[in-house]
């Protein structure tokens, strides 16, 4: 919190340094007054009245332009009591001595203003270089700021120091229980990215300066602002300086999230990959001993739901190693003219098995184009078309060719509105839908494979009900 007797202690320093200029003042013309007198047998009123521009020049440096007036009064007085005759009196004889007094009057003022502006101006400087070493120690300070929370605190450090003023950084609930001109004017600098309440010259009347920090766009936090006698917490001539405080908080906040994002995109990055190794792996290792299984159950009487189960875990499997493929980018493609009919009858081939017993329509359009696809990825795309649409189904299912697009359509329970494009997302189901149960695999391997030989895969829900998977081509 701000200390409000650092700024009770500057206006205390200022008035020292006033009264320290008029007592310079004073003494000096005193001073000058004897040393005038002294001279005055050798020297004349004209030379002895450029003495006295001494004292102005001298109490306008230490005490600034009332010190500098009060040495310009004072000399003249004290040119007129010293020099001017009769001299220790106030009266002037000679015409020509009041020309001589007013002059040094004038030229005293002057030379006192001249003075107490390069006091001002060189006060000024000073000011705005001790802001600047400010604004560097609070760069360099956020350069070890760890997180959000430890950036914020050393800005509001800095401010508090800076501006001797009460500084705290605020969210939004803090603001919504202000008091109403307070909670309008922290909402109003959260709404447009600009500061608001006291000083700012919006919603003056707030008890608080609300000034918003603001990192990619997005308002982090809420810098509030104030001062005990209620004053403006940052004069005019300062906003530059709190305003590179809050940039460089700012700045800081944003490359830590920055960094933060950069980690968690490692880290899915390094999960993913580990994924795809496990995959590949328990993928791999598995084919061999089902191949056995297979081979076996064909051999003996009976052994058709061996077979049928041993059929169906071989789907799994290349789901898995499909996946892993695609997680390490090792699709291999190589497109060329298809024909929709035959592909579709290789796939229903395989699938004898899974549809037994089911009703199965295949429509086909006598003037169905050839496509281009890689035959390899597009039996494996039907392929789990027709087995997510057996699985979750117990209806009839549809296959349509016509034209360069092909529908798989079901009659189960459709899919969750608005998840249209969810299904293809792996891992991802929805309970009571078509992707209730299941590995979550087979529709992500689908539109994996389908986006490799440039055909695209949509989803959507039948009006009469049920789930219907439409994949379109490209023409060969």
């Amino acid at each position: 919190m701000g200390d409000p007797r650092r700024q009770d202690a500057r206006m205390t320093d200022g008035i020292v340094s006033r009264r320290i200029g008029i007592a310079v003042a004073l003494l000096g013309v005193a001073a000058v007054g004897v040393t005038a007198m002294l001279l005055s047998p050798w020297l004349g009123p004209g030379s002895l009245a450029l003495l006295f521009i001494l004292p102005v020049m001298i109490a306008a440096a230490r005490g600034g332009l009332v010190a500098g007036l009060v040495a310009a009064g004072g000399g003249a007085v004290a040119f007129n009591f010293f020099v001017i005759e009769p001299r220790f009196t106030l009266r002037i004889a000679d015409p020509d001595n009041v020309a001589t007094t007013l002059v040094l009057l004038l030229v005293a003022g002057a030379v006192s203003q001249l003075a107490g502006r390069l006091r001002a101006a060189r006060e000024a400087a000073e000011a705005l270089a001790a802001d600047q070493r400010r604004l560097a120690m609070l760069e360099r300070a956020m350069t070890d700021a760890g997180d959000q929370g430890a950036a914020l605190a050393l800005l509001i450090d800095a401010v508090t120091t800076a501006f001797a003023v009460d500084a705290a950084a605020l969210g939004e609930p803090d603001i919504a229980v202000a008091a109403p001109l307070d909670r309008a004017a922290g909402e109003w600098a959260l709404a447009n990215g600009e500061p608001a309440g006291r000083g700012s010259g919006v919603i003056d009347s707030a008890d608080r300066l609300y000034w918003p920090v603001v990192a990619g766009g997005e308002r982090v936090a809420l810098i509030a602002l104030s001062r005990v006698d209620g004053t403006p917490p940052v004069p005019a001539g300062r906003r530059s300086l709190i305003r590179g405080m809050i940039a460089a908080a700012a700045q800081t906040i944003g490359r830590l999230r920055l960094a933060e994002q950069q980690a968690a995109i490692r880290e899915e990055r390094r999960r993913s990959e580990l994924g795809a190794a496990l995959l590949s792996s328990v993928g791999h290792d598995l084919r061999t001993p089902l191949t056995v299984i297979l081979g076996e159950g064909r051999a003996l009487a009976g052994g058709g739901t061996i077979v049928a189960e041993a059929q169906r875990l071989a789907r799994r499997i290349d789901n898995l190693l499909g996946m892993a493929r695609v997680e390490g980018g090792a699709v291999a493609v190589a497109i060329e003219p298809v024909d929709l009919t035959d592909a579709v009858a290789s796939v229903l081939d395989d699938a004898a098995g899974m549809l037994a017993g089911r009703d199965v329509t295949v429509t086909i359009a006598p003037d169905a184009p050839l496509v281009q696809a890689d035959p390899g990825l597009l039996h494996h795309v039907l392929l789990n078309l027709i087995d997510n649409a057996a699985k979750f189904s117990g209806g009839p299912i549809a296959i349509v060719v016509e034209g360069a697009v092909l529908t798989v359509s079901d009659a189960g329970p459709g899919i969750p509105a608005g998840h249209e494009d969810d299904v293809f997302t792996r891992f991802r189901r929805f309970a009571g839908s078509d992707r209730d149960g299941g590995s979550g695999l087979g529709l992500a391997i689908v539109r994996a494979f389908s986006q490799a030989f440039g055909a695209r895969v949509t989803a959507a829900n039948r009006p009469g009900g049920g789930a219907i998977f439409t994949v379109g081509f490209r023409i060969a």
